[in-house]
């Protein structure tokens, strides 16, 4: 119950549940980080340390 709370608060109601969101053969690097000033003021508006506290909370 907590966990649907958890998706409809981050508008997230509608994914499907996976064993790995991410493939292990995927890599993060800097060139994904928010580039213009446009893109990192809209990061600033995303909760996503909200986010992983709630799923780091329900476990």
């Amino acid at each position: 119950d907590y966990i649907y709370k958890v998706l409809e608060r981050f508008n997230m109601q509608n994914a499907k549940p996976v064993s790995t969101p991410m493939a292990g053969h995927f890599k993060l690097s800097k060139d994904q980080c928010p580039s213009s000033q446009e893109e990192v003021k809209y990061m600033t508006r995303v909760p996503y340390a909200s986010a992983v506290g709630s799923l780091m909370y329900a476990m």
